[in-house]
């Protein structure tokens, strides 16, 4: 508080004294209490902000008129007002305000203010959005949830519910009880407010579902049992919706969807229970063959007419959304169930059909070889689904998606944002997560250009392959493999990309692997590796560059050409590269080449995590070394990686020039971990661009997920 200068001389009332004596006619001196003081009040130091000035005085001020002089350092900047916008010309400068003024007392006074920190720039507007929360059903609330990241703390916010764009009547609060003149209406909120940076906003939230009066009518056919499942869908006509109440659906057997636009799904009762009974959550259960198939369809109606037309009448853009499969087991005598190749619980191998939000959990009766989802045909979607609880003991996979049949017309399948999760098979050479492909003949080297992304595979430990692809074109990226065997294999066709994924896992068994390729035209970049593998292997490793498979009959009709391992980063595995893996045939592994590759062994990082290695710091396998090379007259190239270990070069050959690489058994300058825990190179442009990386939850992705994946890939 600052003392105000006076220009009054203080009043002498008298002065006497006589010793102790005291009269009637003494005098006495009086201070009088003229303490005043000014301060600056704002919400926001910025540009564009309100400053004000607030006066007080002990004797009053009533009556008093102020002057005030506002300054920018030494700068006059305004005066005679108590409030002051700040414009861009103060930026980084202190504010102070001084006053004067006669107060109630008759005291002429005179303060000045602290200053103010320095001001900032002012902020960009964001633009507010609205948003209705609540059901519209009659006597419900609903909550009006305003966003602005200019903020909204102490602000004040004014409302207006409309129904069917008529306002309210009296609704001027954030929340709303739905009353009867609301049925049958949309609700929609309108707010109007100033932010906390000053910005004037006004939101419109988007309109809720028609206000019912909570009695829920489903629309679409209504079943109730797995008899009336069978019987509805083979009646099921052109863009029907059939929906599954609770009730029991065990043993349905042969369910054929032979209608297009068909949408099957359960209804809102069942979809409302989360871990329920069976019948509860109108679950399919037991024997099952669901399709969608092509019809031949007569147009006589008969089977035997010299004159019949016959016509494949495709029952295409079927969509099953929300079904929740449970112990499952093969309809014996269906046609999911197959002599030489897998048995299927569900197939769609028609056109642009959607499985999504759905449930596959556990089988109990299957064959020796099951894949529980098959897709075929063209423009398929398979998205937010869960997959988990495949039988320990049963080859198979979760998902098999057939390889192109056709030269010249690309499957282009999108499988996005599933879970798949619970299969252990260590011991099965032919158990899969998935088959993206389904042969290793010709049809392996069309052109399907799949799109395969945004997936989590989490603690499936298969023995092999995690993902088996026969098929060409496919873009593998931005998936998670966490705590799981197996490799992501490119066997047979060509040209697959596989980038931006994330693996780990625990060096607890050596069927920890990453990617395992063919040499032709693959590429494997910017993928992040940590902390797989625990002991030699002969035929896995983070990287593989094989020629095992050139011998297949789809392969051996084209030519070998570069593969390439690019930009990847490899922190604590076991076994970094393997190049050979059962494969050594001369041509196609010198079309293999390794660039600005990151491999780290034996690093300690400040924290132990995951993505740097579980099990804390690892070195390379003593006998195969960073780079296994089993093959001793491939000509195999390496530019510009990075390898760290005590051991670079070994396996059979152990001989391999790796001159254009650089090697120690520690980088110069230690790596960094950037904001989302990844392991990266000091060296600029050496492995994986971790702002291309992102480690997939069980939250993420599955049934009823939301997720959607932030970076541009």
């Amino acid at each position: 508080m600052n003392k105000n200068i006076l220009t009054a001389s203080t009043l002498i009332l008298g002065l006497a004294a006589c010793g102790d004596d005291f009269s009637p006619d003494q005098t006495v001196a009086v201070t009088p209490d003229f303490d005043s003081a000014v301060v600056i009040e704002s919400q926001k130091l910025q540009s564009g902000a309100p400053l004000t000035a607030v006066v007080t005085d002990n004797n009053g001020l009533a009556g008093a008129t102020i002057s005030y002089e506002w300054m920018a350092g030494s700068t006059v900047i305004g005066t005679d007002s108590d409030t002051y916008v700040l414009t861009d010309s103060e930026v980084g400068q202190t504010i102070t305000v001084s006053v004067s003024f006669t107060d109630d007392d008759g005291y002429e006074s005179a303060a000045t203010s602290s200053a103010t920190a320095a001001i900032a720039v002012e902020p960009v507007a964001a633009v507010g959005t609205i948003e209705i929360t609540g059901e519209a059903i009659l006597e419900q609330v609903l909550t009006a949830v305003i966003t602005d990241d200019n903020g909204l703390t102490d602000v004040e916010i004014s409302y207006q519910w409309l129904a069917d764009d008529v306002a309210i009547v009296d609704a001027t609060l954030s929340t709303l009880i739905l009353t009867e003149a609301e049925v049958g209406s949309v609700i929609t909120v309108s707010a109007t407010y100033t932010d906390e940076d000053y910005f004037s906003e006004s939101v419109l939230s988007q309109a809720t579902s028609v206000v019912t009066d909570g009695v829920i009518v489903e629309s679409g056919t209504i079943v109730n049992n797995s008899t009336e499942l069978v019987e509805a869908l083979a009646a099921a006509v052109e863009d029907e919706v059939i929906k599954l109440a609770p009730g029991d659906y065990s043993n349905p057997g042969e369910l054929i969807i032979a209608a297009s636009g068909v949408t099957v799904t359960r209804t809102l009762a069942a979809l409302a229970v989360v871990d329920g009974t069976a019948e509860q959550m109108a679950a399919i259960t037991g024997s099952v063959c669901l399709m969608a198939q092509t019809e031949m369809v007569d147009d006589q109606g008969t089977e035997d007419a010299a004159d019949d037309v016959i016509t494949a009448v495709a029952a295409d853009n079927v969509v099953l959304d929300g079904l929740y499969f449970s112990t499952l087991a093969i309809a014996t005598g269906s046609d999911c169930e197959t002599a030489s190749s897998d048995d299927y619980f569900v197939q769609l191998t028609t056109d642009g059909n959607t499985i999504t939000n759905t449930t596959f959990d556990s089988e109990v009766d299957a064959g020796d070889k099951t894949a529980w989802l098959h897709i075929g045909g063209l423009n398929n979607t398979v998205t937010r689904n869960t997959f988990m609880n495949h039988r320990a003991d049963n080859d198979g996979a979760f998902l098999k998606i057939d390889s192109a049949t056709d030269a010249t017309v690309p499957t282009i399948h999108t499988i996005e944002y599933n879970l798949f999760t619970g299969y252990e098979a260590a011991g099965n050479s032919s158990a899969y997560g998935v088959m993206l492909g389904n042969t290793t003949g010709t049809d392996s080297v069309n052109t399907a250009n799949n799109i395969f992304r945004y997936n989590l595979f989490d603690a499936l430990k298969v023995k092999t392959r995690v993902i088996k692809v026969q098929s060409s074109g496919n873009d593998i990226y931005g998936n998670t493999f966490a705590n799981g065997y197996g490799m992501l294999s490119l066997e047979n066709g060509q040209n697959n990309t596989v980038r931006s994924n994330v693996f780990f896992g625990a060096n607890a068994h050596k069927y920890e692997a990453g990617v395992n390729a063919n040499s032709y035209g693959n590429s494997i970049t910017h993928n992040y590796f940590a902390g797989q593998g625990v002991s030699n292997d002969s035929e896995r490793a983070t990287l593989v560059l094989t020629s095992n498979e050139d011998g297949d009959s789809g392969n051996a009709t084209i030519t070998t050409s570069e593969t390439t391992f690019s930009n990847n980063t490899i922190v604590n595995n076991n076994m970094p590269i393997m190049i050979g893996a059962k494969g050594c045939d001369v041509d196609p592994l010198n079309t293999g080449t390794f660039s600005n590759n990151f491999a780290l062994n034996n690093y300690t990082a400040a924290a132990v995590t995951e993505l740097t290695g579980s099990q804390g710091p690892k070195p390379v396998n003593s006998s195969h070394g960073t780079i296994a090379d089993d093959c001793a007259d491939s000509a195999t190239t390496f530019t510009g990686d990075h390898f760290y270990s005590t051991l670079i070069v070994g396996g059979s050959n152990g001989t391999r020039n790796i001159s254009a690489a650089i090697t120690a058994e520690a980088p110069a300058t230690a790596p960094t971990i950037d904001s989302n825990g990844y392991v990266v190179s000091a060296d600029a442009g050496i492995g994986a661009d971790t702002t291309l990386l992102y480690r997939i939850t069980a939250l993420d992705v599955g049934a009823n997920s939301t997720w959607v994946s932030a970076i541009a890939h």
